[in-house]
């Protein structure tokens, strides 16, 4: 660290960082949530945060390793190999304790334990780029692009909100040092060194729900040409219009939940609620009931009189 960086540092400032650097894996999480959770300092530098951002870096690389994110999407369940000290390339830290599944569930962590760990690391990280000058600095956005990769929601949120800090120091940068630059050489560079990651993946995770036609089993179906079968000078049958079943808005787009009329989302489907009454006077009323006389009527007609008859005498 040069020494104008050095002279700004606070005394307090370096023994945390310190004690962060040394403090065992599964003691991590911990020490960063001891930072106060709003920035106490004026504007920060990133070079005062360098050994711990190694640490992290050597975290998000071991991670990526451990659960081959690095090879598409995630297919393995996060557990806690990492706050194990089973990857060998892990700096692992700490006084050489020994820790265990048993331990880690008392330190509060769960099965998926690595995950947490890695929520914490790009929880503070974020707070970092935020609160430092010198964002420049910061080269582990390749491990990043890798964890884009993950099926946990938690985590993809704490990856894509560190990736958007990367993204505005990016777009300070192209707007610091476009004017004198070629764009497409300034773009190319730029992308290299502040935000190396893949723009296709951040554009299809933010695509929104596809619009799929929702189609009844009451819709006609034009009849589909036999192979073979003469259809020259003829014009080709059009598909049947099922525009009254096509859903007409994305369910993630926000501004049209909010300002749209409720009725448009009735294609998207419906809540039925089935019910039954509950008798207030007890379970003699749920009994079925049982054979009820008859009874004469006041008025019967004859015919109905010598049915009456009938049934006395019987």
């Amino acid at each position: 660290m040069q020494a104008k960086h050095k002279e700004t540092q606070s005394p307090w400032l370096k023994a945390f960082v310190k004690s962060a650097v040394a403090v065992p894996l599964p003691l991590l999480p911990q020490a960063l949530a001891d930072f106060p959770s709003r920035w106490p300092f004026p504007r920060g530098d990133l070079f005062h945060w360098i050994p711990l951002l190694n640490r992290f870096d050597n975290i998000l690389e071991c991670f990526v390793a451990t659960y081959n994110l690095e090879k598409g999407p995630q297919t393995q369940e996060f557990a806690s190999d990492l706050l194990l000290n089973i990857p060998v390339d892990l700096e692992y830290a700490g006084d050489g304790g020994v820790w265990t599944t048993v331990t880690l569930k008392e330190a509060g962590f769960g099965p998926a334990g690595d995950e947490q760990l890695l929520e914490a690391v790009l929880s503070f990280t974020r707070m970092l780029l935020e609160n430092c000058g010198n964002r420049s600095i910061y080269s582990s956005s390749a491990h990043l692009n890798h964890v884009l990769n993950t099926t946990s929601m938690p985590l993809l949120l704490a990856a894509l909100r560190v990736g958007s800090e990367l993204a505005r120091r990016y777009q300070a940068s192209l707007k610091r040092l476009g004017r004198n630059t070629p764009q497409q050489q300034v773009t190319a560079a730029l992308l290299a060194n502040h935000y190396n990651i893949d723009l296709d993946s951040v554009h299809q995770l933010a695509m929104p729900f596809v619009r799929t036609p929702i189609v009844s089993l009451a819709d006609t179906f034009p009849a589909t040409a036999t192979p073979g079968s003469s259809s020259k000078g003829k014009e080709r049958a059009q598909p049947t219009s099922h525009a009254k079943n096509a859903a007409t808005m994305y369910a993630n787009d926000l501004v049209a939940v909010a300002s749209s009329d409720p009725s448009q989302w009735t294609s998207w489907g419906d809540v039925k609620i089935v019910y039954y009454p509950q008798s207030v006077g007890g379970a003699e009323e749920c009994q079925p009931p049982g054979p009820q006389p008859y009874l004469c009527p006041e008025h019967p007609d004859p015919f109905e009189k010598e049915l009456v008859h009938e049934h006395a005498v019987a």
